[in-house]
């Protein structure tokens, strides 16, 4: 599974085995506001049900599934 962390975040609200974690470098000097701070990574890849929900909502085309 590729994500590339710049995008949205829909694959985080149609994920229903939260695969995705939303998360933030330790930076504290950065914006918390500031949408280019967060990254989404696959973590939790063994709950993954190859539903293609993420893939399907994804507007950028961000997501990638290969088994």
């Amino acid at each position: 599974m590729g994500v590339d962390p710049r995008q949205c975040g829909k694959c985080l609200r149609v994920c229903d085995p939260a695969v995705f974690l939303m998360h933030q470098p330790l930076k504290m000097e950065q914006d918390l506001y500031d949408p280019q701070v967060w990254k989404i990574t696959a973590v939790w890849l063994s709950l993954c049900t190859r539903c293609m929900k993420c893939v399907d909502v994804c507007p950028e085309k961000a997501i990638t599934i290969s088994w």
